[in-house]
């Protein structure tokens, strides 16, 4: 307990500090995260579901005829939330408990031509489930977006590095209090 309260002392020391001198570069953090990601482009929001909103305006404005949006049922109330505003309707695909992910015969049962968007929240996942997840939507022409608030940057040796948020069409990531990088807020 003792090195715990040294540990927390530490960093809020180190937060402090933080607000009177500015020693980061922003190009060079915009670059990491671009180039995990395999992104061209990055926009920061106040938090992840801020982001999650702008890429869904952005898809219902694109996708006119689609409203069908495609989630796993451990996904943050909030997000779905945000669906439920933009009126979309709410597919939740089943769970592989083996995998912590989507069952992949009832993901391709569920993805229609009405299907807007299959997000992929990265939890429990691992690089073969990501693939085989960006191989349905690729093959079946409907956008992957997937939520890496909790799993950033972790990631797959396979010939490469390959880091969690490259697979889908879009990423998106959180940088609040008890997250891997955290900024006490944030996300893009």
């Amino acid at each position: 307990m003792k090195y715990f309260r040294i540990k927390i002392y530490l960093k809020i020391i180190v937060f402090f500090k933080s607000l009177f001198k500015n020693n980061y570069d922003q190009k060079k953090i915009d670059q990491v995260i671009l180039s995990s990601s395999k992104k061209k482009y990055i926009t920061y929001t106040s938090q992840l579901r801020s982001s999650f909103l702008l890429v869904l305006l952005y898809l219902k404005s694109k996708y006119k005829n689609k409203n069908e949006i495609i989630m796993l049922s451990y996904n943050l109330k909030e997000m779905v939330n945000i669906a439920r505003q933009l009126n979309l309707k709410l597919v939740f695909c089943d769970l592989d408990f083996k995998n912590g992910s989507y069952e992949l015969s009832d993901l391709k049962r569920k993805i229609n031509r009405k299907t807007l968007c299959v997000v992929q929240t990265n939890i429990f996942c691992n690089f073969n489930i990501c693939l085989k997840v960006k191989r349905l939507c690729n093959k079946e022409e409907v956008t992957l977006i997937e939520d890496n608030a909790v799993y950033f940057d972790n990631f797959s040796k396979n010939k490469e590095k390959v880091l969690a948020g490259s697979f889908g069409d879009y990423c998106l990531m959180s940088f609040n209090i008890m997250k891997n990088i955290s900024g006490l807020y944030g996300g893009c």
